[in-house]
């Protein structure tokens, strides 16, 4: 009787090995409460496409994001929130075209039809959630010792080379790209070494016009964006006080981005 039972002991054991061995450990961020469901983006016209697709998935389709790496994803895609945890099987992973990079983080996008069907069948399931705190901790943690261009996403540091070698009205829309891009990442200390190391281009009252109807506009939408935060009444408050400050902080950098621009 006793063989039995250590038999079945070491069985049940040697069947969840492989089993755990069969599974990956993704994340996915969100900004609200709710359901530990991840809500499908529904963009009009919305097509998420990737390099490593064949083709784009259509908006008919909706999606969601999980990565293995989340304070990557907060740190270059600028997502803030709770964070929840999912244990995912690799045929699903696999079915979804893997986990690849896109703009500096390791990001896999899972269709709604194949996420419904893995939470039914046990292929997709719920470890738990970690606090929007938790995820801010790690991204400082991984990413302290970053300095000048380091911490750029790929995407920015091809932008800012091509930036170097154009001239002409060109230079102008790849600077605003740029531009937009660590706005978005809230990349505070890249957008002030931007402005320092480009003063050349601040020559031309024409560029300098457009700059500033760009900066203008990105400020009026992080003080709407405050606004927002200080009256959902879902937002979570663990990051309520630290998200407003980080876009107040983003505001007077922006504000004093404008400053420097003469006309």
């Amino acid at each position: 009787m006793h063989i039995l039972k250590l038999n079945n002991v070491f069985y049940n054991l040697i069947k969840k090995i492989g089993t755990d061995s069969d599974y990956e450990i993704l994340y996915h961020i969100r900004n609200k409460h709710g359901l530990p469901y991840p809500k499908p983006s529904r963009e009009p016209n919305k097509q998420w496409e990737r390099n490593h697709l064949d083709e784009p998935i259509s908006v008919d389709e909706p999606v969601i994001f999980l990565t293995n790496d989340p304070a990557a994803i907060y740190y270059h895609h600028g997502l803030r929130g709770d964070v929840f945890v999912y244990k995912v099987s690799k045929k699903i992973i696999k079915e979804s075209h893997g986990l690849n990079k896109f703009d500096g983080a390791n990001e896999i996008i899972i269709t709604e039809s194949l996420w419904v069907k893995g939470l039914s069948n046990g292929d997709i399931k719920l470890l738990g959630k970690k606090s929007s705190k938790w995820l801010k901790e790690k991204a400082d943690e991984k990413y302290k010792n970053t300095s000048n261009h380091n911490n750029l996403n790929d995407s920015s540091k091809n932008l800012l080379k091509r930036l170097n070698k154009e001239e002409g009205p060109y230079k102008l829309q790849l600077f605003l790209e740029i531009l937009q891009k660590l706005i978005t990442t809230r990349q505070i200390s890249e957008i002030k070494l931007l402005f320092k190391h480009n003063q050349d281009l601040f020559n031309d009252d024409k560029f300098n016009y457009k700059v500033k109807i760009e900066l203008n506009l990105k400020i009026k939408e992080l003080k709407s964006k405050i606004s927002q935060i200080k009256t959902d009444r879902f937002y979570p408050s663990s990051l309520k006080d630290s998200t407003k400050d980080e876009l107040e902080e983003l505001i007077n950098v922006l504000e004093d981005s404008k400053n420097q621009i003469s006309g």
